[in-house]
């Protein structure tokens, strides 16, 4: 691959060259996901969505704001969009009656499904010959990068 994000150029050190082949791994992941993701009608948020509801046994729509990052309307917008489509439904909270809980349809459950199983199935090509010693090394230095990224960049999004 010849990118803007393809150091291969040995006069480029080494700390410059691991951050291009990382944003080199997030333009392909990303193109894939969404290319992906636009194949089965959804969009990152919503996909994003249904995986949070799904991992989850109840979960009101201001728990998903929270997990999601996102504010309660934008989360409400989410929802009406996901229940259009018929992958998720909402109903009442048993003892709340301020809080709406969220559900996956039968039709939630199989696209949910659909995408574990895809996922699992992908890494295992991806990791395919790779020794587990060396993904295990693999997985901490990814470990290491995004406690880093965490610490860089967290205090930058932070409003004063």
């Amino acid at each position: 691959m010849n990118n803007i994000h393809n150091y291969n150029n040995a006069s480029f050190p080494p700390d410059e060259t691991a951050l291009a082949r990382l944003f080199l791994v997030t333009v392909i992941l990303s193109d894939d996901m969404k290319q992906g993701l636009e194949e089965r009608g959804l969009t990152r948020a919503r996909a994003s969505a249904l995986w949070a509801i799904s991992h989850r046994e109840a979960i009101t729509q201001r728990e998903l704001a929270d997990v999601l990052k996102v504010t309660p309307r934008n989360v409400t917008t989410l929802i009406d969009g996901l229940e259009k489509t018929g992958f998720v439904k909402r109903r009442d909270h048993p003892n709340d009656r301020r809080a709406i809980l969220l559900d996956l349809t039968p039709a939630g459950i199989e696209i949910t499904d659909r995408l574990k199983r895809e996922t699992r199935a992908f890494a295992q090509k991806l990791f395919e010959g790779m020794s587990p010693a060396k993904l295990q090394e693999f997985i901490a230095t990814l470990d290491f990068v995004v406690s880093r990224l965490e610490t860089l960049i967290a205090p930058l999004s932070t409003p004063d």
